[in-house]
């Protein structure tokens, strides 16, 4: 999961870089990849893809979460067993997918809304997060360095899934973590603030950006993680709580992106001139690019498949602490391919100060 988002982010930045600036096209590329994933849950034996999972958490008590309970409907009693994912709700029995810790009878109560939508509206919805959070996620890339970008959108995806969780799935969250997010928020502030400085200074920074191209690249970024971070806990309610297969919600939700993006594209990428003759013009000129729009659909399927079973196995909230670690992975990729590729335009450069303070953050 950590490898090949690092390899999405660097990938999509290079193609940007290297003048193919139509990010439209882009998240039309990446809710294909998505679709794909329906060939995946075809092709995949259904006993393979059974979520009642053994989890490695701990709940409040301490005591291991492989560790569930049963509830005798005839007898009354509540039995012990292992790994079956099984919790008592009232007097009924429910298999339950993915992370316990944190979870409580509020947690119940704020998830009852779930059973109240239809199936289908499941993917649909998360498919509108997915949609709107990706298209901004591209278009930062035209302001925002990927390192950067990917630190403040890591940094702030963390501190929001930690809210949602606690506010939304009424997760109990501890001290140490609270004060984990309260690091990572410093941290997403200094990146922030030492690029604006450097780009007001009439510094170069990382990416060559004015102020005002940092400006408007941190507040799509900013945009893009709450839509992220709704989309994140959407799906944790849609897979562990009305257990939606992960891979059939992953396909269904990029086949929904897709139909509406492509409603939308015709008529909004004319107007910014990103239609299809633009593009046309951009494969006539560099047939390579069309090996490389076939690699960036695989890529995405392999990326969202890993993250999508992340969430049903765990939770939202770890799925974004583990990401974090890729960030640094897409600074190190960036500055390999800007000394190797001998291209100015392509990945980023070693700047000082600039990058004194990105080390520091990530530190």
């Amino acid at each position: 999961m950590i490898g090949f988002g690092a390899g999405q982010t660097v990938a999509a930045r290079a193609l940007l870089q290297s003048g193919f600036e139509y990010p439209l096209f882009l998240s039309l590329l990446y809710h294909a990849g998505q679709s794909l994933s329906l060939i995946t849950y075809v092709a995949i034996p259904k006993s393979w893809q059974q979520m009642d999972v053994i989890n490695d958490d701990e709940d409040d008590n301490g005591d291991d979460t492989n560790q569930s309970s049963s509830f005798d409907v005839e007898a009354g009693v509540v039995h012990n067993c292992r790994g079956a994912g099984i919790i008592e709700v009232g007097r009924r029995r429910s298999s339950y997918i993915g992370s316990r810790h944190g979870l409580g009878p509020n947690s119940e109560d704020a998830a009852r809304w779930v059973h109240r939508i239809p199936k289908f509206w499941m993917p649909i919805i998360s498919g509108f997060f997915s949609l709107t959070n990706n298209a901004l996620r591209w278009a930062s890339l035209l302001f925002v360095a990927a390192s950067v970008a990917e630190m403040i959108n890591s940094g702030l995806e963390l501190v929001l899934s930690v809210l949602a969780a606690r506010y939304l799935r009424k997760r109990v969250v501890s001290s140490s973590r609270w004060a984990g997010v309260c690091i990572v928020t410093v941290g997403v502030i200094l990146v922030g603030l030492a690029n604006l400085l450097s780009a007001s200074n009439g510094e170069q920074t990382t990416s060559g950006a004015s102020v005002r191209d940092q400006a408007i690249g941190i507040a799509l970024i900013v945009g893009q993680s709450i839509l992220s971070v709704l989309q994140d806990i959407s799906q944790e309610f849609f897979l562990q709580e009305a257990q939606f297969p992960p891979l059939l919600m992953l396909g269904l939700l990029g086949l929904s992106a897709l139909s509406i993006a492509l409603i939308v594209y015709f008529p909004l990428a004319s107007v910014l001139g990103q239609g299809p003759p633009a593009i046309l013009n951009e494969f006539t000129s560099n047939p390579q690019l069309i090996a490389f729009f076939v690699g960036f659909v695989v890529l995405n399927t392999i990326t969202d498949s890993f993250n999508i079973l992340a969430i049903t196995r765990t939770s939202a909230m770890t799925r974004v602490l583990w990401r974090n670690l890729r960030t640094c992975l897409v600074w190190m990729m960036g500055l390999i391919i800007f000394y190797l590729s001998g291209n100015p335009n392509l990945g980023e450069n070693w700047d000082i100060p600039t990058s004194f303070y990105t080390l520091g953050a990530f530190a």
